[in-house]
């Protein structure tokens, strides 16, 4: 199991509440790690995921890897109204719609960063765990803040196809000073998800990426 996977089952378990950030270059392998966490963490929650109407771990994993915040916003609305917990969210490629830069464009760019805030300021209570993804850290200062966990996916020396994730931890003392501590290394294939899955993936990704080429397209006419 992997070292994240157990972290969210605590949080899931204890009423707790785990936010990790995934970083690594382009196709290092950040959003297989993150997908394998989501499927490990809904492979143990069996209960759950036929009470939700999921047919198998990673129909939940699919349906819960989003690029766009706004896209679950029914359902978190739901989970709190309803009064359940979902277990983990994986906010996918978080740098396109959680820049940090969003709050300098006004409009409805700045209305979402503010929704944002005060979701991740409450969002303990609707859900159990939160993993990002990113080439960097260029997203909003408070989703940076409250990732306590950062995981670093690097090349592995057991062959191309692996990959290692480091996984750090970090507090605050009382003077502001950030501790960060090396906790875990673990290595896995970037060949564990299955070709149907990824296909899906791919599929939602494109649809994800339509109205963001759409808008970029639009900037650049009106330039």
């Amino acid at each position: 199991m992997l070292t994240l996977t157990k972290r969210i089952l605590r949080a899931w378990r204890s009423y707790g509440y785990e936010q990790a950030f995934v970083i690594g270059p382009q196709g290092s392998g950040k959003t297989t790690y993150a997908m394998l966490v989501a499927y490990e963490v809904y492979s143990h929650l069996k209960q759950w995921l036929k009470q939700k109407g999921f047919k198998d771990p990673w129909d939940a994993v699919l349906h819960y890897i989003t690029f766009d915040p706004r896209e679950l916003m029914d359902e978190l609305h739901s989970a709190l109204e309803r009064g359940y917990r979902i277990p983990l969210i994986v906010f996918d490629d978080a740098g396109v719609h959680l820049s940090k830069y969003l709050i300098q464009q006004g409009g409805e760019s700045y209305r979402l960063v503010m929704w944002l805030n005060a979701l991740f300021n409450l969002i303990r209570t609707i859900c159990a765990a939160t993993i990002f993804t990113s080439p960097d850290m260029d997203v909003l200062k408070e989703l940076r803040k409250k990732s306590w966990v950062v995981v670093e996916i690097m090349k592995s020396s057991k062959g191309p196809r692996y990959r290692e994730a480091v996984v750090y931890t970090k507090r605050i003392s009382a003077s502001g000073k950030v501790y960060v501590s090396r906790k875990a290394v673990d290595i896995y294939s970037l060949d564990l998800v299955p070709q149907e899955v990824r296909a899906r993936y791919e599929e939602k990704r494109r649809n994800a990426m339509k109205p963001v080429l759409e808008e970029l397209k639009q900037m650049l006419l009106a330039t």
